[in-house]
């Protein structure tokens, strides 16, 4: 009898749990019909009610690692991500008519997004065109997309004082089709996050900063992120490596003269 009551308890909490599973998968469900797949949201348009206000993205940047630093393409290619937020007025919905649902992930193509170029880029311009990095929207409107991607960008970099040099680089994003009066960029930190830095061999990041510009092309005027890496390099590789081994070899030089002239070893050293 106890054997019963156990299975019959066991069964009916696996069917309670089925039923909250269901009423999850339900929920999430109806609000991307409702808000999403209605027929009537336009990823073209801006996600305000009123579109005489500007739209602001807060954004920050998260660097992953330094991938290279090519004194010869003058280039610095960086690993990381974009942490963008805004908030979709037009993705907004109350949890108690949804089974206190709060969150919905939606594929990234099907919203509003803000089209963000790599304006000092060395490859392709459009790097997030096609990102199908995850989209959070909670049911206030919150939307947070992080797209990611290997940055490769132009870097004028000074060689004068090599091994020992100090070079600083700089990634600049452009909100591209929407001028400053439709939307505008706002730092979320004024520093590049280093919450999954990966150190690097060769260069030690020293500095970062990050802010929001403005550029200029005739008339228009769009919202930029500038990011800015300041980087020192590691000389004890070079010096291990390269210069000890050639100082060593002059050193080496200098003994042949103690070697006597008539010596056959002289020749061959």
């Amino acid at each position: 009898m106890k054997e019963k009551g156990f299975l019959s308890v066991g069964t009916t909490l696996s069917l309670l749990v089925g039923v909250l599973v269901a009423q999850t998968y339900n929920s999430t469900v109806a609000i991307m019909k409702e808000l999403v797949e209605n027929g009537e949201y336009h990823t073209e348009v801006r996600p305000l009610k009123d579109q005489a206000q500007v739209m602001r993205v807060t954004a920050e940047f998260e660097i992953v690692s330094i991938v290279r630093i090519d004194d010869v393409t003058q280039s610095f290619t960086a690993n990381g991500f974009l942490l963008l937020n805004w908030t979709d007025e037009l993705l907004s919905w109350d949890p108690d008519k949804y089974s206190n649902q709060t969150l919905i992930h939606p594929v990234p193509e099907t919203i509003w997004r803000p089209r963000v170029v790599l304006m000092n880029t060395l490859e392709d311009r459009d790097l997030f065109e096609n990102d199908v990095a995850p989209v959070f929207i909670n049911n206030k409107g919150y939307v947070s997309w992080v797209p990611g991607s290997l940055i490769p960008s132009s870097c004028e970099l000074h060689m004068a004082d090599y091994p020992f040099d100090k070079q600083t680089c700089t990634i600049t994003f452009l909100a591209m089709k929407y001028t400053t009066s439709e939307l505008v960029f706002v730092p979320g930190s004024l520093k590049v996050k280093q919450d999954f830095f990966i150190k690097h061999g060769e260069w030690d990041l020293t500095d970062t900063s990050l802010n929001v510009t403005e550029r200029l092309s005739g008339y228009w005027k769009g919202s930029a992120i500038q990011l800015t890496f300041t980087m020192k390099r590691r000389p004890a590789f070079l010096l291990i490596n390269i210069v000890l081994p050639v100082v060593f070899l002059s050193f080496l030089n200098l003994l042949v003269f103690l070697i006597p002239a008539k010596s056959g070893e002289k020749i061959s050293y």
